[in-house]
This record gives structure tokens, C-alpha cells and sequence, in this order.
């Protein structure tokens, strides 16, 4: 247990020792553990993980397919589903470009996302990749390759600044610049 993310020592032992006392959990978690080793699989059209092929997302007729937002991971993929605010398709990356961890642009399907764009009536990528300095090498290289290929559409990057609920006192002096640098226009009610 200790090997997966987040669980340390602490949190492994109370993990094993509640489904020690709880035999029916236990082989509920077995049985879905079974389930993923047997079924899951990688999407050949988007990358994201499903017991499907392709899947859920990329087999829903009522999702904008001239929409598709790169993500860096499933996990990213999976927050933007929670908050029920995009309707279009998704490329998952499953990595960030790197030079410090050997990641090059042939490490990633940016090929096949290109080919989606090539062969799809796509009319807008939404890059949907972090502020990090990794994110924001990704960001320019895909938007660049996109550009060179003279594709006619839309590519635009989702905002970065402060959280709702967040009070300025909290962000740090890079939250500040890029919210006031991505601000938008308040129009009366």
C-alpha cells in the first residue's frame, strides 16, 4: 500500500487494518482491482482510460466534436467531467514536455491529436495544461505545431488566477500578474 501515491506508513496501515475488519469491502475492492486489470484500457482516440473502446466521452453523440481540450492527464480529464462545464471532446497527453525527465514531443500522442485535427471538423483546441513551467512549454509547442500546419482554427488556453472564494492577501505575486494580465470585462446587469 505503501507504494501507491499518497498512502505513507500511517495512512497504509489504517487502510489495511480497516479492510481486515471489513471482509466485504475488501472483496468488493478485489473484484474492482480484477476489473481493471482485465478491462481497462487506453482510448485510441483521446488517450483517457475506460472499460471501453473507444470510450464513454469519445462514443457520446451529444458532445461538441468540434471541440477538443488537451489535458496533461486522466486525472485532469476526470476534474474537468466534475465540474459539468465542458461539452466538447478531449486529448489526453499523459505527460508534459521535459527536457529534465527525457520527455520529447514523440514521447506524447501530438501526432494523433494533429491527425484528429486533420481528419475531424475540429474548429477550436482549448489547452487545458497547467501553469508550470513544463505546462507552459507544451502549451507553446502544441499551439506553434498547430499554427505551422496552417490548420484554420481556434486555439485558445483555459484562464489562470484566482480561485473563487480566494482573497488577494492569500495569492502569491505569479497568481496576481496572470489575473490581472487574463482579465475580462464586466458587463452590467
Amino acid at each position: 500500500m505503501r507504494r501507491l501515491p499518497t498512502f505513507g506508513n500511517r495512512s497504509a496501515q489504517r487502510v489495511l487494518l480497516h479492510l481486515t475488519e471489513n471482509k466485504n469491502l475488501l472483496r468488493e475492492i478485489i473484484t474492482a482491482l480484477h476489473i481493471i486489470d482485465e478491462k481497462a484500457q487506453k482510448c485510441d482516440i483521446c488517450c483517457n482510460i475506460d472499460v471501453e473502446n473507444p470510450c464513454y466521452i469519445c462514443r457520446d453523440e451529444r458532445r461538441n466534436d468540434s471541440v477538443i481540450c488537451i489535458v496533461q492527464d486522466v486525472n485532469a480529464l476526470w476534474a474537468m467531467e466534475k465540474a459539468h462545464a465542458f461539452k466538447g471532446k478531449y486529448h489526453v497527453l499523459g505527460g508534459l514536455l521535459s527536457a529534465l525527465n527525457n520527455v520529447t514531443p514523440t514521447s506524447l500522442p501530438i501526432e494523433q491529436l494533429l491527425s484528429r485535427i486533420a481528419n475531424d471538423s475540429v474548429k477550436e483546441i482549448i489547452i487545458g495544461i497547467g501553469a508550470t513551467l513544463d505546462g507552459q512549454v507544451t502549451s507553446h509547442y502544441i499551439s506553434g505545431i498547430i499554427a505551422k500546419n496552417n490548420y484554420n482554427i481556434k486555439v485558445s488556453k483555459i484562464a489562470f488566477g484566482i480561485p473563487m472564494g480566494g482573497d488577494l492577501d492569500y495569492m502569491d505575486e505569479s497568481t496576481l500578474k496572470v489575473a490581472l494580465e487574463m482579465r475580462t470585462n464586466v458587463t452590467p446587469v
